[in-house]
């Protein structure tokens, strides 16, 4: 009998998150098919290797050992390079999958080529206000900042990006935009690559009944570092992305928000 051969790679980047890994891994194991998907898990954390190895062995997941911590964006292309399914996803090591629905996200991607983002929802069951959004602009930054605002989706939904913590997509568009920009460390290389398949003719979904929980921010120590990762990739995506005169209008909202001592946007 030949065997059957996987269809979906899923990929974890694990940083200070190996506790949480293992509850997302069981996840996947109880709602799909194991022949259908292939576990891939990139090891930036050398404090955890040995746990990482174990946790490898167990759930059959290939473990990608990185030199140290060399960034989210950076890792994903390292797993990314080494998949042979037509169909990625990226996943958080601290979300769990809570049903079954890796089929009905391959057949969608097959539909259309395009990304498809889950929906983020946290343990409570409230719709996360990072999983997906708008184009990113000057005058979001503003408009988010005032008004707080948090989109939510019921059902099929264009967005121009999807949260990296559980994105998918066709193993050949990622191949065609050249993988993750890594000049970022962290945040915004999702942002990033939305936008640069959005330009090629790719759009982005979210569906509102694709979904999985995400325990936010769980491999974070430092808010202080995690904030200050923050404002970089953003300085360097509308260095990239935007007109120069938003990015003085950023370097002095970026002022403000020193001043005004928040902990994030």
């Amino acid at each position: 009998m030949i065997a059957k051969m996987p269809t979906t790679s899923l990929i974890f980047v694990n940083y200070n998150s190996s506790q949480y890994l293992t509850k997302a891994l069981e996840s996947i194991s109880l709602h799909e098919d194991r022949s259908q998907y292939e576990l891939i898990i990139v090891n930036n954390d050398e404090r955890e290797t040995q746990i990482i190895a174990t946790l490898g062995n167990q759930y059959r997941a290939r473990v990608i050992e990185s030199a140290g911590n060399v960034g989210f964006a950076k890792a994903v292309n390292q797993g990314v390079r080494t998949v042979n399914t037509p169909l990625v996803g990226l996943l958080n090591p601290d979300t769990l999958w809570v049903q079954t629905q890796l089929s009905e996200v391959e057949t969608r991607l097959r539909q259309e080529e395009c990304l498809i983002g889950l929906g983020l929802f946290d343990e409570n069951g409230k719709q996360e206000q990072h999983g997906f959004g708008k184009r990113v602009h000057f005058l979001r930054l503003v408009e988010n900042h005032l008004f707080r605002v948090t989109p939510s989706v019921s059902e099929k939904k264009r967005v121009d990006w999807v949260s990296g913590g559980a994105l998918f997509f066709r193993k050949e568009t990622f191949d065609t935009l050249g993988g993750f920009d890594e000049h970022y460390f962290l945040y915004y290389e999702d942002v990033d690559f939305c936008e640069r398949a959005r330009q090629a003719g790719h759009p982005a979904y979210v569906y509102g009944d694709l979904k999985i929980t995400h325990f936010r921010g769980k491999s974070q120590k430092s808010p202080r570092a995690q904030k200050k990762a923050y404002y970089e990739s953003q300085k360097y995506y509308f260095h990239k992305m935007r007109p120069w005169y938003e990015q003085i209008l950023l370097r002095g909202f970026h002022f403000f928000k020193r001043c005004e001592n928040l902990d994030s946007y």
